[in-house]
């Protein structure tokens, strides 16, 4: 809990010091929260007086933090200080502390529970004495602390510093050495790569010390005036290629070639060439992937010349940075292998285009989407469905007016209506008439995905062009979900009664099921005029679409059914559609259970009442223990 405490307290100041100061918080200075109080700050204590004590130190004058200052460092070592309130004096004199601090906080840096507060504060507070400090600690005997300065070092970019981080990088201590490494990369001037250029990299220390010189080389580069990039990124490349060549391990060399094709003015280095090539397919994947990624115009023609020729994993990897980084400077990359012969190139090539965009893709992708290979034509959909070009919706759909292919219309279909074009919905109605199965199924597919209020009423005649089950499956889709979209509830129950009361309706088992989900007094009354029926065959649908509507209202139906049904086989099947939506329904324990005493009741069979028994016992209420009690006692 303590570092948790700490890091709160930490973060509150920096949010703080980065707020302007309130009147109120200035009028306030004269009821100042008083250091000596915060002395005896310890963890579990409110934090409240740290929050207006940090308030104050942000609102003060120079001359008063000056004074706090002083304050604090002299409370630092007064008796009964807690060890709580330490961190946070060091903490806050990280923040507003000047070099005069820096040597007393030196001398707690040998303390192990402040070794961590006083090189992150040294490493804030601005000035050579603090920079010196930091320094000076390098020479502890405590690792620990020698450790928490040359992180700190590293935090402060301190070039002057960097003489002294050098010596760790031979030591035995691992741990030191890679610490010195990282930092002198973080002080990232043209200096400390100069100073790890020194180093040999091939041996037991190659990755690290090959990052960090790397690293190095690409925060001096980045940090260097516009002026003077064009000689910072031959010098770069000159660091990358002979680290490049340095390097005996793949990941350094994949370290090494990401950083070459990232830095140097000239990504068509030669020493990329052969990897391209190599073996190694991880090596291979990992410089064609950074040439395809790049933004360097000369990085993606060498990518582009040598694609054909590179092995197919090797191409997809360049495919898959493609898609990753979104480089749009490498659309001509993706061009070349839409037309490779090879399918799963064509497929990696589709989304690598759908993830970079552009019009002058979309009559490729179009193409593609009408191919006679599935996972291509599987792969342009999903690639059209996400496309973000502005004018994607008018392309496809100027492309589906001149289009009179069958199988292109439908997966048109599919697409404009995956991205909701409402202007298709007209057409997709048009082509439910279709002699064409593949059309059809795609418009009434269509139709459900396109579904607006009101739409009810285009919906139910579209019943008449049904000629197969997919028709059939997708026309009903498109019904629930025109039903579930009216806003006037008597209304759709109307519609629906009305196509019920037609004869011979060749659909009235979708229709009955969509009136199960309208809560409207007119659905409720037409379910009930059709399990009145004369026909046995209408009172069955009309149950069986009830058991699947799992509601309230559906559970009442079934109930009453379940003793009014003229025949005792419809009675069973009300009965279990009862127990089944009984059990999905959400209610309080005790009234479920009264529910099933009613249903209990009405089984005469051993099935439903060994499936109430199981479904009691899932309820943990004593309504629940006491009804078992009667039915199933043990």
């Amino acid at each position: 809990m303590r570092p948790i405490v700490y890091f709160i307290l930490f973060s509150v100041f920096l949010f703080i010091a980065g707020q302007p100061p309130s009147p109120a918080a200035a009028a306030n200075n004269n009821t100042d929260v008083l250091l000596a109080d915060i002395a005896r700050y310890d963890y579990g204590q409110p934090l409240a007086p740290l929050i207006a004590c940090e308030q104050q130190l942000h609102a003060a004058s120079p001359s008063q933090r000056a004074a706090s200052e002083a304050e604090m460092l002299e409370l630092l070592g007064a008796p009964g200080t807690t060890t709580a309130s330490q961190r946070v004096f060091i903490d806050w004199l990280g923040a507003i502390g000047s070099d005069k601090c820096a040597p007393a906080l030196a001398r707690l840096a040998a303390a192990p529970d402040l070794t961590f507060n006083v090189c992150r504060a040294l490493a804030a507070i601005p000035g050579t004495a603090a920079e010196k400090a930091v320094i000076a600690l390098l020479d502890s005997p405590s690792r620990p602390v020698r450790l928490a300065a040359i992180n700190a070092l590293g935090q402060r970019r301190a070039e002057d510093a960097v003489p002294a981080l050098t010596r760790f990088i031979d030591g035995e201590d691992t741990g030191l050495a890679n610490a010195a490494l990282e930092s002198i990369a973080a002080v990232g001037t043209f200096y400390a790569v100069e100073a790890l250029r020194v180093y040999p990299i091939p041996g037991p220390h190659e990755l690290p010390r090959a990052r960090a010189l790397l690293a190095a080389t690409a925060n001096a580069v980045n940090r260097t005036p516009p002026d003077q990039m064009v000689a910072a990124q031959i010098y770069a490349g000159q660091i990358c290629n002979e680290t490049l060549r340095a390097v005996e391990t793949t990941a350094g060399k994949i370290e090494a070639a990401r950083a070459l094709v990232t830095l140097s003015d000239r990504a068509a280095s030669d020493d990329l060439l052969p990897l391209l090539a190599d073996p190694n397919p991880r090596l291979r994947a990992a410089v064609a992937g950074s040439l395809a990624a790049s933004p360097q115009p000369a990085a993606v023609k060498m990518a582009l010349a040598h694609f054909s020729r590179l092995p197919t994993d090797t191409q997809l990897a360049m495919l898959a940075s493609i898609t990753g980084s979104r480089n749009a400077a490498a659309l001509p990359i993706v061009e070349t292998a839409l037309a490779s012969g090879i399918s799963e190139l064509r497929t990696a090539a589709i989304a690598a285009a759908a993830a970079c965009g552009g019009d002058s893709l979309i009559p490729t992708l179009v193409h593609a989407l009408g191919s006679a290979d599935k996972n291509t034509a599987l792969a342009a959909q999903y690639a059209l469905q996400e496309f973000s070009s502005n004018n994607t919706d008018a392309l496809l759909l100027a492309r589906l007016s001149c289009s009179n292919e069958t199988t292109l219309r439908a997966r048109l279909l599919a697409v404009l209506a995956a991205r909701q074009e409402r202007e298709v919905f007209a057409r997709a109605v048009e082509w439910t008439s279709s002699p064409t199965a593949q059309l059809r199924a795609a418009a009434f597919a269509a139709i459900a995905r396109l579904i607006r209020p009101g739409d009810l009423v285009i919906v139910l005649p579209l019943a008449s062009n049904i000629e197969s089950a997919t028709d059939r499956r997708e026309w009903t889709q498109a019904l629930f979900a025109a039903v579930a979209s009216e806003s006037d509830a008597a209304t759709a129950a109307k519609l629906l009664a009305g196509r019920l009361s037609d004869r011979g309706t060749p659909e009235r088992a979708a229709i009955i099921g969509a009136l199960t989900v309208i809560s409207a007094p007119a659905a409720t009354d037409t379910l009930k005029s059709m399990l009145s029926s004369p026909d046995a065959t209408v009172r069955k649908e009309t149950i069986r679409a009830l058991s699947a509507a799992r509601t309230p209202d559906a559970y009442g139906l079934l109930l009453k059914t379940a003793t009014t049904a003229p025949a005792p086989s419809e009675q069973v099947l009300a009965l279990i559609g009862a127990i089944a939506t009984l059990e999905k329904l959400t209610m309080p324990s005790a009234a479920k259970v009264a529910e099933y005493r009613k249903t209990w009741d009405l089984a005469t069979r051993s099935e439903e009442r060994q499936t109430i028994v199981a479904a009691v016992r899932k309820i943990r209420h004593r309504t629940a223990s006491a009804f078992l009690k009667e039915i199933a006692p043990e």
